[in-house]
Parts: structure tokens; C-alpha cells; sequence
């Protein structure tokens, strides 16, 4: 009987094993499949409309293989029948439903196609703990809850213009520093995830989920974020930021800084912790928050890995910019880290050898 058990447990870790290898095997396949012989990272570069943008060219998004949405099972916020709110997620628990990461998704594309179209589409970014999930995740960050955007403040005046056109269906709310868009807020008795549209925050003139648009000025060396004056401000080189280079996010590409690792290690420093969310954007609150080590959550959450682009790499071209192969990685205590897909894309070259769970160089 124990010989039988024995047996039955072997099979089983065999099959797994077997599923795990095939499961990298289809991403390698996906790679060889979405990356032209000739790509160009000039193909990358983001224009001010799509017809000035090589966007059709760009590795096709929806092709690649995706893990299973990281999401809550519970929607985080949503009213109860009794007048409460649902509980927040625990530290680094996913922080949306699915239908809550989907209208996310919604609003970052109807805001993108709607600078596209105006001809701001290089006048827009992701920035803060989007860009982290795009250079990161591919993605959201596994426990994060907003969108973060920079916009030219030269443009506000516009934005606000063309967003009004968008009424009733979507609203922008505007504060002193930064602006809020979302949905026409969900009735309280109709509250449902299913449906599209953003929930009321509490004592709170705007709903959530809302893409935060924070505000840049521009001068000939920098970008400084516009900031409260008690606030220090951040600024960035205009040539670390500009021009702006498209990167994955979810299964579309939008607009992000030319060299994202140098932008993001100015803004948070190279430490090797990942943190819980801080705060709660659909309860405008704060909330304890603790650190763990990036690389252990890397065996529960997938990190992207880079590299040069192998066949396809190429001498950095007059931006700095060079073919960088990204591979979104989940690690495995038991066998070999899986890669669920990979690509190439235009990077700054130093971005070819990032490390995977900070904002620093490979030391090997």
C-alpha cells in the first residue's frame, strides 16, 4: 500500500512538472511568434496621434499569454445593504474585483484614445505605481488600487474641455494639484460590480475606480511635478523623460518615460522591498502599511525579467535606446521559474539590465 502511495505522488509531481515545462515552452513560442526580424525601436516612439505612431507594428498584446486576473473575490468598498462598506484587502491581497479592474481598464483607454485623437497623445504618461506595474508586472501591481497619469499642465485647460464632451458618461474632477476622472457615480441602491460605472467615495466629491491625472511643467532641463508648496517637488531630466517610448500595460501599449528605470529609481530609490498599499483610493484613507522582500513575492506574484532582445538586439540608437526582451517570470519553489510570455520593446539601454525586483542594475 505505502509502495502504491508512493507511486500515485510521483505520477502526480511528474504531471505537474510536465504542465509547468509545457506552460514555458508556449511562452517561448509566444516570443518567436510577436517579434519581427526587423523590428525598430523607433516603432515605439509615441507620436501625438496614432497616425504618427508605428502602433500596428508593436507586438500584438492580446496574443500573449496572460496569467488568470489577480483580483478579489470580494469587491473592495462596495455598500453593503446595511449602509457599510465591504472590508479592504489584506496586506498585499489583491485590491479590485474583476469588474472593478476591468472599468480601471475602461478608463485608461477612453482617456488615451481621447488624447489621441486630439493630438496630445505625446502629452500624457504613466507614472508612479502604473509605471511600476508596467515595468514590473506588465500590469497592475498585484496589490495596488488607481491609476496614476502625468499630463502636461500646459494642456489642462484643454483636458478638462474635451472631457466635458465626454458627459454625462465620464467626469472630471478637478482639485488644486491633481484631477480625478471617472464615471457618472453608481446609483447607491444599483450598487454592482457588474456594472460599469464608478462608486461614490465617502464624504468625497468623486467616485472610484478614477484614473489620478497628475500634473508636470516642462522647462528645457527638467520636468517638475506639479506638488502642494509644503510638498518638495520631484523632477526628472527632460532627456530621461522625453521622448516618450510606449510600454505595455494589461494588452495595450500606452505612453511612458524614454528610460522608465532611471525615472522610477528618482522617484523611489533602489531598495530591493516591496510595500503593502498605503492607502486606500476607494475610501480616500489611510492604511498600515508593511514591507516584504520583492524576490519572495515573486514565487506568488509573476515579475518581469530583462534582458537584450537575443537576435534582435541592436546598438542604442540616438535616443540611448536599445531592443530589450521583457519575460514575465512566476518562480517556483519546487521547479524551475515558469516564463508565462515574453517580448521585445524599445528601452533605454541601460533598461537591459534591470533587476527584476528593484529599480537598480543586475550585480551579475
Amino acid at each position: 500500500m505505502c509502495v502504491f502511495w508512493i507511486a500515485v505522488v510521483f505520477c502526480v509531481i511528474i504531471t505537474v512538472w510536465t504542465v509547468n515545462r509545457m506552460d514555458a515552452s508556449i511562452a517561448e513560442i509566444n516570443i518567436i511568434q510577436s517579434v519581427p526580424t526587423q523590428m525598430k525601436t523607433s516603432w515605439f516612439r509615441v507620436g501625438p496621434t496614432y497616425n504618427q505612431c508605428h502602433i500596428s507594428l508593436l507586438p500584438n498584446l492580446t496574443n500573449l499569454r496572460w496569467p488568470s486576473p489577480i483580483v478579489s473575490k470580494i469587491a473592495t468598498g462596495k455598500i453593503k445593504a446595511n449602509g457599510g462598506r465591504e472590508r479592504l484587502p489584506g496586506m498585499f491581497e489583491p485590491a479590485m474585483s474583476i469588474g472593478q479592474m476591468e472599468l480601471y481598464r475602461k478608463l485608461l483607454h477612453t482617456f488615451s484614445e481621447m488624447m489621441f485623437r486630439n493630438g496630445l497623445g505625446d502629452r500624457f504618461m504613466l507614472t508612479a505605481g502604473t509605471l511600476v506595474g508596467s515595468f514590473h508586472h506588465h500590469d497592475f501591481i498585484p496589490w495596488d488600487d488607481d491609476i496614476d497619469i502625468f499630463v502636461d499642465t500646459e494642456i489642462r485647460d484643454e483636458v478638462r474641455q474635451l472631457v466635458r464632451e465626454l458627459e454625462p458618461r465620464y467626469w472630471l474632477k478637478v482639485t488644486n494639484e491633481r484631477d480625478k476622472f471617472f464615471t457618472r457615480p453608481l446609483p447607491s441602491p444599483e450598487d454592482d460590480e457588474n456594472v460599469e460605472l464608478s462608486q461614490p467615495v465617502p464624504d468625497k466629491p468623486w467616485s472610484w475606480p478614477f484614473v489620478d491625472i497628475a500634473y508636470y511643467e516642462r522647462n528645457k532641463t527638467h520636468i517638475t511635478e506639479n506638488l502642494p508648496a509644503h510638498v518638495k517637488s520631484m523632477s526628472w531630466p527632460v532627456d530621461m523623460v522625453f521622448p516618450l517610448y510606449f510600454r505595455p500595460f494589461g494588452s495595450a501599449w500606452y505612453p511612458a518615460p524614454r528610460n522608465p528605470l532611471a525615472f522610477l529609481a528618482n522617484r523611489y530609490g533602489t531598495s530591493s522591498a516591496c510595500y503593502s498599499l498605503s492607502y486606500s483610493h476607494a475610501l480616500e484613507r489611510g492604511m498600515l502599511s508593511l514591507s516584504a522582500s520583492c524576490e519572495l513575492l515573486a514565487y506568488r506574484y509573476p515579475f518581469v525579467q530583462h534582458g537584450p532582445c537575443g537576435k534582435n538586439a541592436q546598438a542604442p540608437d540616438a535616443d540611448m535606446m536599445s531592443l530589450s526582451e521583457e519575460k514575465l517570470v512566476i518562480q517556483s519553489e519546487i521547479f524551475s521559474p515558469a516564463v508565462i510570455h515574453s517580448l521585445c520593446l524599445a528601452a533605454d539601454a541601460t533598461n537591459t539590465r534591470a533587476s527584476p525586483y528593484d529599480f537598480g542594475l543586475k550585480t551579475r
